[in-house]
């Protein structure tokens, strides 16, 4: 016999995941460059113009305006995509609600670099860093790359564990990287312009 349930089993159950879900996401956006950004920044947002002024710093002054849109292209093609993984999961070493998806590869055993990575919206690439180490294991692994790219001020968007760049994004992260394989940079990208490769493992896309 089934349970018999109350609005009070209802709302706990639905409305505490999406809030965590939305906890997440939020965090997540901006923990990954917080060490970029002056103290003050750290605390609650208050207005649209704090908003914005955090958004120029985080994406190195190369971004414009405030507002949101809706993405344009898939990251991958439709048919190279086997299934997407949705925001919230926890899984790995993700001990919090993701703030990603993840695409899933049509075929992993085809290897490394095997399907393109697309822009998926008109934006800013103001970003590249490149990883050579596993965030779980900590063991070295084959490189990966992370971009990310501001739509506005407010409005950004990521990549990441893709396997390789395009030529020309290559070159200009060999020539701005830091020592710590971090790249400043500021790219126009168009929607469904091919960033790079991905393969054998899937694409975060937050």
């Amino acid at each position: 016999m089934l349970p018999k349930w109350s609005k009070w089993h209802l709302i706990v159950l639905i409305v505490i995941p999406v809030l965590a879900i939305g906890y997440g996401t939020g965090a997540d956006v901006l923990r990954k460059r917080t060490d970029k950004l002056p103290p003050s920044t750290h605390g609650i947002l208050k207005t649209d113009s704090e908003a914005v002024k955090i958004g120029k710093q985080f994406s190195n002054g190369t971004c414009r305006g405030s507002g949101k849109k809706l993405m344009t292209t898939m990251p991958m093609k439709p048919e190279d995509v086997q299934m997407i993984l949705p925001y919230g999961t926890m899984v790995g070493g993700h001990v919090m609600p993701t703030s990603h998806q993840y695409l899933e590869p049509w075929d992993r055993t085809l290897g490394r670099d095997r399907y393109d990575v697309r822009a998926a919206m008109d934006a800013t690439l103001f970003s590249i860093s490149r990883r050579a180490q596993n965030v779980e294991s900590g063991k070295a692994t084959a490189e990966e790359f992370q971009l990310w790219f501001a739509i506005s001020c407010t409005h950004f968007y990521y990549y990441d564990l893709m396997t390789s760049l395009s030529p020309d994004l290559r070159k200009i992260f060999d020539q701005k990287k830091r020592q710590d394989d971090y790249a400043p940079v500021s790219i126009q990208v168009k929607a469904g312009q091919v960033l790079g490769k991905i393969g054998g493992q899937t694409l975060d896309y937050g």
